[in-house]
């Protein structure tokens, strides 16, 4: 079976999983039948109190829908090159402290290395709010500059069309 087949199946399996056996879990119990186990079984153990159990409330199902979205967006994330990318660049920036300068270095390379106009719009994104806060004014517009035009040729290759300036005649 191919994992494109494989992840529908187990998405619903998770999703049936998640709904079912909260409500199993919440359901009253045949208390005598227990007592009669424990009889058969142990007969000294206390018996344990079942004023913890929480029911299947509005609490336990809002969880489980928020649990559902994170499930539906990491899906997205994890299919999605963009998006991974895109994710990818937040968390250099972000997942481990270093110096601006580090991270305005690591990202000039990276730069250097990526080929996808996304990916690009990303990086100089993110580079234009560090050169921002190390006050970097010439390379933040710089890098907007470059984002422009690069965008621009983009557009235009792919059928855009170039918006002229209406004439005030």
């Amino acid at each position: 079976m191919t994992l494109r087949r494989l992840t529908p199946v187990l998405l619903v399996a998770l999703v049936v999983a998640a709904l079912v056996v909260p409500f199993a879990l919440a359901q009253p119990e045949n208390r005598t039948a227990r007592r009669e186990v424990r009889a058969r079984t142990r007969p000294d153990t206390p018996r344990p109190s079942l004023r913890n159990r929480r029911p299947f409330g509005r609490e336990r199902a809002e969880r489980m829908g928020c649990d559902l979205g994170l499930i539906v967006k990491m899906k997205r994330v994890c299919s999605d090159p963009t998006v991974a990318g895109i994710v990818a660049v937040g968390g250099l920036k972000d997942d481990v402290k270093r110096k601006d300068e580090e991270i305005i270095a690591d990202f000039e390379s990276q730069l250097a290395k990526t080929k996808s106009l996304p990916l690009r719009n990303a990086i100089r994104l993110t580079l234009k709010d560090l050169y921002k806060k190390t006050s970097q004014d010439k390379k933040l517009l710089e890098h907007l500059r470059a984002m422009i035009a690069e965008n621009d040729a983009a557009i235009l290759k792919s059928g855009g069309e170039a918006a002229t300036p209406k004439s005030d005649e």
